[in-house]
């Protein structure tokens, strides 16, 4: 009897820790979207841990749903630095899509490169939710060349080869990566995200990099 009262006492005390770190008794925090609020819009019954615990984490109301976010991310040796914005959306509670335009710079290539990043990721339906997946970049860069000695107009004003003319060189960059990270809805709406993704890219393994970003996502309630 002591040991069935002792494991129940124990339960109570970690579940009450978890329902204390996650806001509750009564978690407040998605109650602006409607989805949440329909499931949740009344106090659960008092001491009643497992239910206050499933209302602080529970996040499957993003499904079906969308936004945009911003982000960014870098890494050294080789250096690399970038930004993106684009949209995101949920096709269910567990499996996120994110699509955007990004800058890249440096890596292997010492490069700018402007382009597309798309990822898929899978996480668990909740306020806190660590996630795994998989993700692609493409990207070109331009830059100006001197060109004297090509025999080519190449700024088309009727000369050829004379002092300062240059070219345009176009070079682009392709990798996928695997990533790890987390999510974490601050509220309803918006969603702090950090990853590490390994880069293989298009300019050989010496080129590949980790590359570590943070980034804020809003949810369209």
């Amino acid at each position: 009897m002591r040991i069935g009262c002792a494991h129940r006492i124990r339960f109570l005390v970690v579940a009450g820790l978890v329902v204390t770190l996650c806001g509750c008794p009564w978690s407040r925090w998605a109650l602006k979207d409607p989805d949440y609020a329909a499931k949740y819009d009344e106090p659960p019954v008092l001491l009643d841990v497992g239910d206050q615990a499933k209302q602080a984490i529970d996040a499957r109301f993003v499904e079906g749903k969308g936004g945009w976010y911003v982000g960014g991310a870098g890494h050294a040796d080789p250096d690399a630095a970038g930004g993106e914005i684009g949209v995101f959306g949920y096709p269910t509670s567990w499996l996120s899509a994110n699509a955007g335009l990004a800058l890249l710079g440096g890596t292997g290539a010492d490069d700018l490169f402007v382009g597309l990043n798309s990822a898929l990721r899978m996480q668990s339906p909740s306020r806190f939710s660590p996630f795994a997946g998989v993700g692609m970049f493409h990207g070109y860069s331009e830059n100006q060349i001197p060109a004297r000695d090509d025999f080519i107009d190449n700024d088309d004003d009727g000369s050829i080869d004379e002092r300062g003319e240059t070219s345009s060189e176009y070079r682009w960059l392709s990798a996928v990566y695997p990533e790890v990270g987390v999510y974490f809805w601050l509220n309803s709406s918006v969603r702090l995200s950090t990853s590490g993704a390994y880069y293989v890219t298009t300019e050989g393994r010496d080129s590949d990099f980790w590359f570590y970003g943070a980034s804020l996502s809003f949810l369209k309630n």
